[in-house]
């Protein structure tokens, strides 16, 4: 990445100028040996400080009224904010690189054919449609691997000598920064068009964080200028399933199989049936049952479900027992519902109430699979 580059050069000359010894001839100095221009990081340098005061009157602000939470991120970042940069970690460059993409999501090129040499890749731009190429000096042109997707700040016709037609321009990228695809989604999501039904690969998921299932979609990328042909990206992985009775017949997957109730998991390998038999195009009774059941209800998360369970206390447990032998069902009905906090306030109880539970559960039922 070009940003990152420019961004180590500049913290390399803050720390070169933070020297006991540093004048403004070593600076000059350190400039020429590294081909850096010094009024230009000399300006960086006051630009920052200038940032840096803004800083410090927002710490001030934070003093009044302001939470415990945020005096202390105001006051940290006044107090560090003139220390030389270190070089930034792996993640953060990620991080940056994530921060200079949205900032030019209709400056996107793609990598369309690979060159004889390092760097001589061609690329292809959303807008505009046009073949471009890597700037000699850019970074990214030194990469072993060209990327596959890349933004750009600046592109610029080189047009070869007497060229008079359109085919014989070469436009060239400066400025550049390595990109995922998988990144274009958000980043770009006015220029994106996602599809309505959810992909089979890859499969969807339930997401514990969330308390939702998520799904992968198609997505394409739509320049809306000039000849640009519409691109089909990398489909985002993190997309809400969309409600439908096909949203249900995955709840009742995730939930028979235990991502979605831990004390659920007990029951798994004791189920008469595959938990993916819910989203089989073929239907039997104990999935219609299940699945329906939860539509009535509208439930797909696991905070619906806990809060169904509270005020009715035998919702799903006919259904769920269709699943296991008569039994493993006759030893886990007298515990249901699985449910942590029973009778108390929390949301979806502590980690480890839910374990207490499992651990009933699984002797409840360890004592009749024997």
């Amino acid at each position: 990445s070009d940003a990152i580059t420019m961004l180590l050069a500049f913290g390399a000359y803050e720390y070169e100028a933070s020297r006991p010894n540093a004048t403004s001839a070593t600076l000059k100095q350190f400039c020429r040996d590294h081909r850096l221009h010094h009024p230009s990081m000399a300006a960086a340098v006051t630009l920052r400080a200038q940032l840096s005061s803004h800083v410090e009157r927002l710490a001030a602000d934070a003093n009044d009224g302001a939470s415990t939470t945020a005096r202390s991120i105001a006051s940290s970042a006044a107090t560090t904010a003139l220390a030389p940069l270190p070089p930034p970690p792996q993640q953060q460059q990620l991080l940056l690189q994530q921060i200079v993409a949205s900032a030019f999501p209709d400056q996107v090129a793609r990598l369309e054919k690979l060159g004889r040499k390092r760097g001589t890749a061609m690329y292809r731009t959303a807008v505009g449609n046009r073949a471009a190429f890597i700037h000699t000096r850019s970074a990214a042109r030194q990469l072993a691997q060209p990327p596959q997707y890349v933004v750009y700040q600046d592109l610029f016709e080189a047009r070869r000598a007497k060229a008079v037609d359109e085919s014989k321009i070469r436009y060239v990228m400066r400025n550049v920064t390595a990109i995922e695809g998988t990144w274009l989604p958000s980043v770009a999501k006015a220029m994106c068009t996602f599809g309505n039904e959810p992909l089979e690969q890859p499969p969807p998921r339930y997401d514990e964080a969330t308390d939702s299932i998520r799904c992968a979609v198609t997505c394409t990328l739509h320049s809306g200028i000039g000849k640009a042909v519409p691109w089909k990206l990398p489909p985002p992985s993190n997309t809400p399933f969309p409600v439908s009775s096909l949203l249900y017949k995955y709840f009742a997957r995730f939930l028979l199989n235990g991502n979605v109730v831990p004390a659920m998991g007990t029951l798994t390998p004791h189920l008469i049936s595959l938990p993916s038999l819910c989203t089989k195009p073929f239907v039997q009774h104990k999935v219609i049952a299940l699945t329906e059941a939860l539509q009535r209800k509208r439930i797909s998360s696991r905070s619906a479900l806990y809060e169904q369970w509270r005020s009715e206390a035998t919702y799903l447990r006919d259904a769920v027992m269709l699943w296991l032998p008569p039994d493993i069902a006759a030893a886990v009905t007298p515990l249901w519902p699985p449910l942590p906090h029973v009778g108390r306030g929390g949301a979806d109880g502590d980690s480890g109430d839910a374990q207490q539970t499992r651990t009933r559960w699984a002797r409840a039922v360890a004592a009749v699979a024997k």
